[in-house]
């Protein structure tokens, strides 16, 4: 049993004055260092931790790497030491409650949420870059003062053990309600993306009032991260814009690799979709899944009952954490590939029945098809870039093409080897990165070659699109009014299909004709099919999941 250390009893060159807290850890005093009366908040360590010496080697490497790592965002840390057998860790003081404490009372407002999130996003990513992680992120570990400035606590120390009854020391690290799949299971080293996993959960508690999975009891709880789709954020809070949706879908995947790259993209996307129009009013239904989710799910679960297996072998036996230089490696790895979809699997959407908007287009024979096998064989011509190829980049991945631009000046571009067809139905479904400007563009070339053409162009960052005819020399002059394309930067999947027939272009939107222009300049006979990223002034990436053209009777 610890005891209580009385008030003006000194511990190194602090003073104690009274006690403010107690955990599976230890104890917290609130005292100051002597000399200069600084106000401190003093972490005394259970006499069991502090007799081994293991741990306390340890807890003293990490109190001395976190007292270099300085962030606004992150607790200082003053001291860390030892004296007459008591171990002890010094840090900033901060009056005020807990995040866990705030969101006793319900969810927060969107834009206190954000602000808070903004900058524990930030010092994540600052100690992600410096190889450190956390590996605890909950609301119980984030502090704020009486200005509402949030300050990260327990950075690499956590990860040893945590509160009584929340994290169980010696066969997994963080805490059940908040941790992600690849640290309860044991599998390999543990990279930066479960920080962000945390991360998603905790904005997810915080802007609907409950966290994502809330099972009573701890196997139960981990299995629901491991195998359990995330709930949407909108049948929790059907006040939340449904585009805030795919933001927690991707930084609640399963996958780290599809989580993400860093906390501060996450909480970018969150603010790009709360920014969004909210539903119209009580008892709005957010859309039914697409059947490429659904195709996933039951991929999932037919491996899902090996999943808890493993799972529940994993918390049995698992007799020490993961390697910190493993996962020090990983947190430096790149994190440049971004996949929109649990895409290892992933089968591309196939082309149904025609809907009721096209149901009077008399379809020919299909005159092309992207197989998305993962390969440049999936294409006819395969796509290209400009010659100063560190601008933009293309990967085949398995059921999708991914164009990117790295840079300003980017043009990545393919041209399909249709010859022959004149009319036709060009369909594509695509996903955008959110935080995305760039141009994709489904492009007609050359009427006149060389000369003159016509565009469909996606502007990402507008999330509008328009038709539009090209002379060389005068750039792209629109045909007709721009469309606007609602969750573009959600990252949701968005099914086009342009009508080329002579002197007409239309333009469908999720099988929806959104679009009817005359095009009397540029003669359809001769044109060439293509599709093309352009980003004068921006970067980002668009998946294309499904490319085909049909022939028109």
């Amino acid at each position: 049993m610890t005891r209580t250390i009385t008030p003006g009893t000194r511990i190194g060159d602090f003073v104690v004055d009274a006690l403010i807290g107690t955990g599976g850890m230890g104890q917290v005093y609130r005292a100051h260092q002597a000399g200069i009366d600084r106000p401190v908040a003093l972490k005394v360590l259970t006499p069991a931790l502090a007799a081994d010496p293991d741990f306390v080697a340890r807890f003293r490497r990490e109190a001395t790497l976190m007292r270099d790592l300085e962030h606004p965002s992150v607790l200082t840390v003053y001291a860390a030491g030892q004296d007459a057998g008591v171990v002890y860790l010094a840090t900033r003081l901060v009056v005020g409650p807990t995040l866990q404490q705030a969101l006793a009372a319900g969810p927060m407002a969107t834009g206190p949420a954000l602000h808070i999130l903004r900058a524990v996003a930030d010092a994540l990513d600052h100690a992600h870059s410096h190889g450190v992680l956390h590996r605890d992120i909950k609301p119980a570990n984030i502090l704020l003062d009486r200005d509402g400035r949030p300050f990260v606590a327990d950075f690499g120390i956590s990860k040893e053990i945590g509160d009584t009854g929340a994290t169980v020391t010696g066969q997994y690290l963080g805490t059940p309600r908040y941790m992600a799949p690849e640290q309860a299971g044991g599998t390999g080293a543990i990279g930066h993306r479960a920080d962000l996993y945390s991360l998603a959960c905790v904005a997810f508690e915080m802007l609907t009032g409950s966290a994502p999975f809330t099972e009573a009891d701890t196997v139960p709880l981990l299995v629901a991260h491991a195998t359990r789709p995330a709930p949407r954020a909108t049948d929790v809070a059907p006040s939340l814009p449904v585009a805030v949706d795919a933001v927690f879908a991707r930084g609640l995947a399963k996958s780290p690799t599809e989580r993400y790259p860093s906390a501060t993209m996450f909480v970018d996307a969150l603010a790009q979709a709360l920014a969004g129009p909210a539903p119209a009013g009580p008892g709005v239904a957010a859309p039914p899944a697409r059947s490429a989710g659904r195709r996933a799910a039951l991929v999932g679960a037919a491996v899902a009952t090996l999943i808890v297996l493993v799972l529940v072998v994993a918390l049995l036996v698992r007799p020490s954490p993961a390697d910190d230089a493993a996962a020090a490696d990983d947190a430096a790895a790149p994190t440049s590939t971004v996949t929109f979809a649990p895409a290892p699997t992933f089968t591309p959407p196939t082309f149904g029945p025609a809907p009721a908007a096209l149901s009077g287009v008399a379809r020919g024979e299909v005159v092309y098809e992207a197989a998305m096998d993962g390969t440049p064989g999936g294409f006819t011509v395969k796509p290209s870039t400009e010659p100063d190829s560190s601008r933009e980049d293309i990967r085949y991945v398995p059921g999708a093409l991914e164009l990117e631009s790295l840079a300003p000046g980017a043009d990545t571009y393919t041209e399909l080897d249709v010859d022959g067809v004149t009319v036709y139905l060009g369909e594509m479904d695509l996903a955008v990165r959110p935080g995305s400007a760039v141009e994709l563009c489904w492009s007609l070339r050359w009427a006149v070659p060389g000369e003159l053409s016509n565009f469909w162009c996606l502007d990402t960052a507008t999330e509008s699109a328009v038709f539009s005819v090209f002379r060389r020399g005068e750039g792209k002059e629109p045909i007709g009014e721009p469309v606007r394309i609602d969750g573009v930067q959600s990252g949701r999947v968005v099914r086009l299909a342009v009508l080329v027939r002579e002197e007409q272009l239309s333009m469908y939107i999720d099988d929806r004709l959104v679009a009817d222009v005359v095009n009397d300049e540029v003669p359809v006979s001769g044109t060439i099919p293509g599709i093309e990223l352009e980003a004068p002034d921006g970067a980002g990436l668009v998946r294309i999941q499904a490319l085909r053209i049909t022939a028109l009777r």
